[in-house]
C-alpha cells in the first residue's frame, strides 16, 4: 500500500483515495460494505503512532499530509459532481473522420431537413437526465459519509493532541 504513495503524483493519490473513500459510503450496500471493510483495513487517520507492523500495512494519512487533500477531494465531490465525474471519467476522444469520397458527397438536402425538424425530448434522453442525476445523488452521497468520516478523524486527532498536551 504504501508503495502506492511513492509511484503516484499528488493528484494521482488524490484521487484514487478520494475515490476509494466515496465508495465507502456509496448507495449500493455491497459496494459500501467491501470498500469500508478495506478502507478501514489499509487506512488510519490517527496521530496516534502505530506499532511497527501496523504501520507497514496501513497508509497513516495524518503522516503523509493526505487529510487535508482528502477534505478538498470530499469538498469538491460535494459541489462540483460533473467535473469530478469527468475527471474521474474522462470522454472518450472523437475520431476524426476518415478521409475519402464519403466526405464529398452533398449533404445540403440533409442538413435542410434536419433544420426545419423541431426535435424533442426522446425516451432516451429522459433517461439520460435521470441517469445523471442519480450519479450526481451518489457521488453527493459519498461525498457527505467521506466528510463524516473526516470530520470524525479530526475531532479524534484534536482530541487526542489536547489530552497528549494536559498529561
Amino acid at each position: 500500500m504504501l508503495d502506492f504513495l511513492q509511484t503516484a503524483d499528488a493528484s494521482e493519490s488524490k484521487l484514487i483515495l478520494g475515490s476509494w473513500l466515496l465508495s465507502a459510503y456509496d448507495v449500493d450496500r455491497s459496494v459500501r460494505r467491501e470498500a469500508l471493510q478495506n478502507w478501514a483495513n489499509f487506512v488510519s487517520a490517527k496521530i496516534v503512532s502505530l506499532d511497527d507492523q501496523t504501520a507497514k500495512t496501513q497508509l497513516n494519512l495524518e503522516k503523509y499530509g493526505l487529510l487535508d487533500e482528502l477534505c478538498d477531494f470530499s469538498s469538491y465531490a460535494l459541489f462540483g459532481t460533473n467535473d469530478l465525474f469527468l475527471e474521474i471519467f474522462p470522454p472518450a476522444a472523437v475520431a476524426p473522420p476518415p478521409r475519402g469520397a464519403s466526405q464529398h458527397r452533398d449533404l445540403g438536402k440533409q442538413q435542410t431537413l434536419l433544420a426545419g425538424a423541431h426535435i424533442e425530448p426522446t425516451r432516451r434522453s429522459l433517461s439520460d437526465e435521470e441517469a445523471e442525476a442519480d450519479r450526481q445523488a451518489r457521488l453527493r452521497i459519498g461525498a457527505l459519509g467521506a466528510v463524516k468520516w473526516l470530520l470524525g478523524q479530526l475531532a479524534f486527532n484534536v482530541c487526542h493532541c489536547v489530552l497528549t498536551e494536559r498529561l
